[in-house]
């Protein structure tokens, strides 16, 4: 490598490539101040399903990538598409947050001998007459068409995939509301021989697709069908609309489901306290024996973790804080949850894990607590206090080290309802308190005794009214 200077404004720098070699080429652009403006697409290039072979009537995922002057793929872009010979599921799509847009090619039901058909893409409108694949808002792909006639008939794929729609339903089509059911729709596609009843194919990729990424994306994208003929990938909502999911195999079998996605942002999570600023500087107390840690995090990149403590409860909590409030406080009316994760339990078995929440005014403070019974079982209950009396477990339950679990606190107006689960939903517990009204909202704190815990991810899932701000008291929370 070496720089040259030209006298001018610029510089020349030379790169000596070896010739055999491949390279990968990265750039970037970087600005700071009030008039950065984004990056437009510059150029469109393929990515899959070129030269690819296709059978009569078979189905084959093409993907593009829409890149900017820097190489780095640009989301949000419509890219249109046109087959000669066959047709296209649907002719637009646009780019998701890898910058890619996927088509669903379907060859014709017949042809007389192996052909080549052209696809043409472009993001400037519809390819017709006079496109150029080779400029840059342009590109094209070949697809070969293979004749699969026997005694005069065209040939079959030789399987088939099907989508089993979430809902039971048979009308390719299924409503996903996200504020009832979560951002994350779990979907199945089941590939079966076509010539034998009930044939299950093992072993073979489904490749998964969206046809507008800015509404959902599929993770993973490929996946290999197991004994019952079942190739699974999830669905993540990304915004309210309409999404075409394709599942395709290499035997040219396809499918498509339409998933209509709403209620994106009408129930979404708001964060009490993540950690994801790396300091505790929003509480007080024995600020000493807690501090932010990086592994484990449940969500995102921290995680409040409390040192090895002994037999005396440790808390932490926001009413003794200095002067920095948190963005967001519990309140009457809202459903929040948070995941705490046992590093250590103590061997006289005196493990407390607590999280206290309300008002300090009047005393409206509740405390969840999941205590080790103390009867060397190593046997854990799940008690609540609304600061007049508490309610206990029926019965009690198992906790690992290692292991992060999640409680859910419904705070309604009667009664307080909270539950544990582990992450995959199952029930460990779950008690009910009475409600003492709406005492507003200015404290969350965290506790514990007898071993060492990581708690993480306080967020609203479901919200009651605004929540109102309250000065801050010097009170410590009541235990």
């Amino acid at each position: 490598m070496s720089v040259t200077d030209t006298g001018g404004e610029f510089e020349t720098l030379s790169l000596e490539l070896e010739t055999g070699q491949q390279y990968t080429l990265q750039m970037a652009r970087v600005g700071v101040g009030t008039d950065v403006t984004e990056t437009d697409e510059a150029y469109l290039t393929d990515v899959s399903g070129s030269v690819s072979t296709v059978p009569e009537s078979g189905s084959e995922l093409l993907v593009v990538e829409a890149r900017d002057e820097y190489n780095n793929p640009v989301s949000g872009v419509t890219v249109s598409a046109d087959a000669v010979a066959g047709s296209l599921d649907d002719t637009t799509a646009r780019t998701g947050p890898e910058g890619r847009a996927a088509f669903l090619y379907e060859a014709p039901a017949s042809v007389s001998s192996r052909i080549e058909d052209t696809v043409e893409f472009s993001y400037t409108g519809a390819p017709g007459t006079g496109f150029d694949a080779a400029e840059p808002e342009n590109v094209n792909m070949t697809v070969e068409i293979q004749n699969t006639a026997v005694g005069g008939s065209a040939g079959d794929v030789p399987y088939s995939v099907t989508w089993d729609d979430p809902d039971g339903g048979s009308n390719d089509r299924y409503e996903f509301d996200v504020d009832t059911e979560g951002s994350l729709l779990d979907m199945t596609a089941l590939v079966e021989n076509t010539s034998l009843t009930n044939a299950t194919i093992d072993g073979a990729e489904v490749d998964f697709a969206v046809n507008d990424s800015t509404v959902a994306t599929v993770s993973p994208g490929t996946d290999t069908s197991g004994s019952n003929g079942e190739a699974t990938t999830t669905l993540t909502a990304q915004s309210n609309g309409t999404v075409r999911v394709y599942a395709v195999t290499g035997g040219g079998a396809s499918d498509y489901l339409d998933v209509n996605v709403s209620g994106v942002g009408a129930g979404s999570d708001t964060i009490i306290d993540n950690f994801e600023d790396a300091d505790i500087d929003e509480y007080g107390g024995d600020v000493n024996q807690f501090s932010t840690t990086t592994n484990p995090a449940f969500d995102g990149s921290y995680a409040l973790q409390s040192d090895s403590i002994g037999n005396a409860v440790k808390y932490i909590n926001t009413t003794s804080a200095p002067a920095n409030d948190l963005p967001e406080y519990p309140r009457e009316g809202d459903t929040f949850n948070y995941n705490f994760y046992p590093n250590s339990f103590s061997t006289n078995h005196q493990y407390r894990a607590l999280v206290g929440f309300g008002e300090t005014s009047g005393g409206k403070i509740y405390e969840v607590s999941i205590d080790e019974t103390g009867d060397n079982t190593g046997n854990f209950e799940l008690t609540v206090s609304n600061g007049d009396g508490s309610e206990t477990s029926d019965s009690t339950f198992d906790l690992s080290t290692g292991t992060w679990y999640e409680v859910e606190v419904e705070w309604g107006t009667d009664d307080v309802v909270v539950t544990l689960t582990e992450t995959d939903g199952t029930e460990l517990a779950s008690v009910t308190v009475d409600g003492k009204g709406d005492g507003g909202a200015d404290e969350l704190a965290f506790g514990n005794q007898g071993g060492r815990t990581t708690f993480d991810y306080v967020r609203k899932t479901r919200a009651g009214p605004a929540t109102r701000a309250y000065p801050r008291r010097a009170e410590q929370l009541s235990r």
